[in-house]
């Protein structure tokens, strides 16, 4: 339990400087002007990283290591436009890290790892291009942009793939969905939509939280999409960091976003094919989260201390999303507000109910 604590103190601190890092808006770090969008980001990698804490195979730690204080500042780097060498890198590393850790069956855990390093190949190959600006997170064409939409795609079906949970893989949820989420953005195409809508429909029975991210990477393509697709890929990561079949609720900001940006008019196949992927992924996502009746079977035990940071981003942003100004200023004022009040109620009852068995008068006992 004490090395269990030490991490989780280790990533609290981590997760608490980044989002502080977030909150304080675009900074200057040295030579590097970094932005609350690629804080925010790199916040999101951390508490991934974090969960559920190191294992106890031999390369576990390590691996583990590189996942928690490597990863987020290479994502950091990216996502402001600094340098993205150390993203590649890193990444590489985890793909290959994969084969070492987590599953027992080697032949399937290799098969996630080859579409994991796939997709890290495919990531350096648009990087490393003579048209690519000195390793910018920036397409300087349509076909770089493509590259990294297909690049996010395989590394995220590497990193939550149906077929098997490598630990080491986990974490490239967050890159691959910044990955994925530049491409997309780039591109504005509504065949990107289309396609995304697709796979998250053709994964989101097998693997929500997977869905809800494919969601996020087809709505990055729409004008006004970008700061849906944000709050919906810190659902997904959020949702594989806390692990617990309650994280579906995650996913009602963004869908709350997305009914307002598909409402607006633009092109209408992108538009309606992802209002029916939408549906999929929500019916998807409903289906994993257990009844109130269900809750103390299906609540999968008490949370492993590694996983708070997670769970405290995930309260504020089931509680509060339109305050997370970094995801580009999403129009959820009237949701936080409601979610706040709802908040503040469940808060009064769940203390009227742990108060009142001990202020409420004992009945008297019979005399004699």
């Amino acid at each position: 339990m004490t090395g269990s604590r030490s991490w989780a103190l280790l990533a609290a601190l981590l997760v608490a400087g980044w989002v502080a890092l977030a909150c304080l808006g675009d900074t200057a770090v040295g030579d590097v002007e970094l932005t609350a969008a690629a804080a925010a980001a790199a916040a999101g990698c951390a508490a991934l990283a974090a969960a559920p804490g190191p294992g106890r195979r031999r390369y576990d730690l390590p691996v583990s290591v590189v996942a928690l204080v490597g990863l987020p500042p290479a994502v950091a780097l990216a996502a402001a436009d600094a340098d993205a060498r150390p993203l590649a890198a890193v990444v590489a590393v985890l793909a290959v890290a994969g084969a070492a850790t987590g599953g027992r069956d080697l032949t399937v855990r290799l098969r996630a790892v080859a579409v994991a390093g796939a997709g890290a190949a495919v990531l350096a190959g648009v990087l490393a291009a003579p048209a690519s600006d000195e390793w910018l997170l920036v397409p300087p064409d349509r076909g770089a942009a493509a590259g990294l939409v297909l690049a996010g795609l395989l590394l995220a079906l590497g990193s939550l793939g149906p077929v098997v949970s490598v630990p080491a893989l986990r974490p490239l949820l967050g890159p691959a969905l910044l990955v994925a989420m530049v491409g997309s953005v780039a591109l504005k195409d509504d065949a990107v939509v289309v396609v995304m809508a697709a796979t998250a429909v053709a994964v989101a029975t097998a693997r929500p939280p997977l869905g809800v991210a494919f969601v996020a990477v087809a709505v990055a393509s729409l004008p006004a999409g970008p700061p849906t697709a944000a709050l919906l890929a810190a659902a997904a990561v959020l949702m594989v960091a806390i692990d617990r079949p309650a994280g579906g609720f995650l996913a009602l900001p963004g869908g709350v976003a997305l009914a307002l940006v598909v409402a607006q008019p633009g092109p209408l196949a992108g538009r309606v094919s992802l209002v029916l992927a939408a549906l999929v992924v929500a019916g998807a996502v409903g289906r994993s989260v257990p009844s109130p009746t269900a809750w103390g079977a299906r609540a999968g035990g008490p949370i492993e201390v590694p996983r708070l940071p997670a769970v405290a981003l995930a309260a504020w942003l089931l509680v509060a999303p339109g305050s997370w100004r970094w995801a580009g200023d999403p129009p959820l004022d009237a949701y936080d507000h409601g979610a706040a009040r709802a908040a503040a109620v469940m808060l009064i009852v769940l203390l009227a109910a742990a108060v009142w068995p001990q202020v409420r008068p004992r009945p008297e006992e019979p005399a004699g």
